[in-house]
Formats: C-alpha cells, sequence, structure tokens
C-alpha cells in the first residue's frame, strides 16, 4: 500500500478529533442511502454514514429523495452548508441482505461500499438493512437485473447539479458563498 500524502494524514486527524467531539456532544450514526444494483451473480450495496445531531426524516436518508426535499424551501440546505459533513470513518456497519448478515467498514469518507457474492436475491427491486454501530437501521434500495434481460439504459444524470441544486454557474457562486 502507498504511503498517503501529508494532506490526506492532516484530514483523517481532524476528522478523528472533529468525530470524537461530536460525538461527545451526543450526535449519533445515521445512514444516507444510495441505490444498490447487482445481477444474479452479485450485489453491490452502496451508503454513505454521517454524523447527525439529530433524527433524520425518511426522506433526508434516502440520496434518490432529493426530489421531494427540493420541493420544501423552508428544508433546503443552501450555500456551503451543502458540503460539510461529518463523516463516520472507520465505523462498522452490518448489512442484512436476505437472511445473510455481513459485517463491513465505512472508508475514510463514510462511505459503504460492499459486493456480496451469491446473494440468493430475485431479479427486481429489494430492500436490504444497513445498521451502524450505535446509529439506528435504514434500508436500502438495490435492482437485482435478471440473467434474461439483454439491453439496459445507463442515464448519468450530473447529481452534483441536481442535489446541490446549482444549476447555473453565477446563481450557483451566490447560492454557495452569499445566500
Amino acid at each position: 500500500m502507498a504511503r498517503p500524502h501529508i494532506a490526506a494524514v492532516v484530514e483523517d486527524a481532524w476528522h478523528g478529533q472533529l468525530n470524537g467531539v461530536l460525538v461527545g456532544r451526543g450526535w449519533t450514526p445515521r445512514v444516507i442511502a444510495h441505490t444498490g444494483y447487482g445481477s444474479s451473480a452479485f450485489v453491490r450495496v452502496l451508503a454513505r454514514i454521517v454524523l447527525s445531531r439529530h433524527t433524520l426524516d425518511e426522506a433526508e436518508t434516502r440520496a434518490d429523495e432529493h426530489e421531494e426535499i427540493a420541493l420544501e424551501p423552508e428544508r433546503e440546505v443552501r450555500g456551503w452548508r451543502a458540503f460539510v459533513t461529518a463523516q463516520a470513518t472507520g465505523l462498522t456497519v452490518r448489512v442484512q441482505v436476505g437472511q445473510r448478515s455481513f459485517r463491513t467498514e465505512t472508508d475514510r469518507s463514510g462511505y459503504v461500499d460492499l459486493t456480496i457474492d451469491n446473494h440468493e436475491l430475485a431479479p427486481g427491486w429489494h430492500e436490504v438493512t444497513v445498521t451502524p454501530d450505535g446509529g439506528p437501521p435504514q434500508q436500502v434500495p438495490v435492482m437485482i437485473v435478471g440473467d434474461d434481460v439483454r439491453f439496459g439504459i445507463v442515464s448519468d444524470i450530473d447529481d452534483t447539479v441536481m442535489i446541490t441544486m446549482l444549476p447555473r454557474m453565477f446563481i450557483a457562486a451566490w447560492n454557495t458563498f452569499v445566500r
């Protein structure tokens, strides 16, 4: 393994100290669900674990539900606050897929990216449960594509623009640094 850059070492130390302070003040881990995918051979579960001082409601913990939040202006997180999170790094997480349970750890950015072979899920949409140590469980959607599917469309709509609500350059600058 390569030696980490000094900036990464400083960043990891900062997040370690910050997480210690926030947990000491009662913040707990929360799961932000990202849609996973798979086939008959594997399933990839995606989520992010962040520290939160309050209980998040269902729409706030589903990354694919931001369009609902965007409709409610009083709940929008705008400006620099959209870029600031307290990710839970190195946290043990339990992932329940069907009747099987797996343990993993978050990476240095708080992400869970777990690929599971031989999952025994039928084609279609499913919910898997992601539970961080010290936090509540959260359902994470996964789509299992059947072996008979021969054609699909991958849409790469710019999530950054949609989620951060930064559609145009000058409005983006205003919303980020002024508002």
